[in-house]
């Protein structure tokens, strides 16, 4: 199975311009919002997840815990699949927090149970784990007065992966990172249908393609999801940011269409391939981007821009 995207929010770490940046005053407060969100999955039904708890992790004095709850006081469950392209849960809405430095951010998630915590997809119910029941996301300083708005995107085609020993899924810190909201957008375009059906070409599975969204231009060698140090990757092969699948609407004029959300502004390299259902996000596949050649495009990403970019072989 090939995973997703989700989100959350706070990266301040590589945002201090918008964090601020001093004062551990203990009688000074800053305000934070936190915000979950996902991106189109392919090969799952459902990716639920029970977060109970965020962990601020200070440099001094006590660290600071914020509860997650929903309406009725229970810890939060969202199946990911609900917050895609963009759409977000808010889990922490203006939560006020000394002013200081932070050095790490905890996400809290209950995933010893398989009825909190889960994968489903076409062989059954999976358990969903998280090594130490929490993910690590980085520190931020939050400046007294200062107003901090983040979301954490998980970006589960690379974060997620498949264990066939125990037969879970586990989740890695890799592939998410924490961004400021006010400068996220996206990007999003349609297929033509002869390009996307030519892809559909195998009887085990659905394929309409895949596209790969890589930062910068002028890129020599565009690789599949792989991680860093994996065997094989050539010098200078550049992973790509986030890869979605191709999917066919349910509209009428049944279209074919990509989605990518919570991106932040940027220039950025966008490929299609054929040859993504192939993809397995830990290793480097040698995968040929893009299929067909000539498929990709250069494009510049505003702060809190919807970008167009429609794929075309004719």
């Amino acid at each position: 199975m090939k995973a997703i995207k989700l989100a959350v929010l706070i990266f301040c770490s590589l945002w201090l311009g918008a964090c601020g940046g001093g004062g551990d005053d203990e009688n000074q407060t800053a305000n934070l919002s936190l915000d979950i969100g996902d991106a189109p999955v392919d090969g799952a039904d459902k990716v639920v997840i029970t977060i109970d708890s965020i962990t601020l992790k200070r440099d001094s004095g006590d660290d600071v815990v914020l509860a997650v709850t929903d309406a009725n006081g229970d810890p939060v469950t969202l199946d990911l699949l609900d917050y895609q392209g963009g759409d977000t849960y808010l889990a922490i809405d203006s939560a006020s927090i000394p002013a200081g430095t932070y050095s790490d951010v905890r996400l809290g998630i209950e995933d010893e149970d398989t009825s909190l915590s889960y994968v489903e997809t076409g062989d059954g119910i999976f358990t969903l784990k998280v090594p130490s029941d929490e993910l690590k996301l980085g520190g931020f300083t939050a400046t007294a007065g200062g107003q901090l708005a983040f979301t954490l995107d998980f970006n589960l085609r690379r974060a997620m992966t498949y264990n066939p020993g125990p037969q879970r899924y586990i989740i890695k810190p890799r592939g998410i990172s924490l961004v400021e909201s006010a400068i996220l957008g996206g990007i999003s375009g349609t297929v033509t249908a002869t390009l996307a059906e030519s892809c559909n070409t195998s009887t085990d599975s659905v394929n309409y393609g895949f596209v790969y969204l890589y930062s910068g231009h002028s890129l020599t060698t565009l690789a599949d999801d792989f991680d860093s140090g994996a065997s094989g990757a050539p010098d200078g092969a550049t992973a790509p940011v986030a890869s979605v699948a191709v999917t066919l609407s349910d509209d009428t004029d049944a279209s074919y269409g990509y989605q990518f959300g919570l991106i932040p502004a940027g220039d950025y390299t966008l490929a299609f391939s054929c040859d993504g259902i192939n993809d397995e996000p830990e290793t480097y596949e040698g995968l040929t981007i893009p299929n067909p050649a000539g498929l990709s495009y250069e494009l510049a990403l505003s702060e809190g821009q919807s970008l167009v970019q429609d794929i075309s072989n004719d």
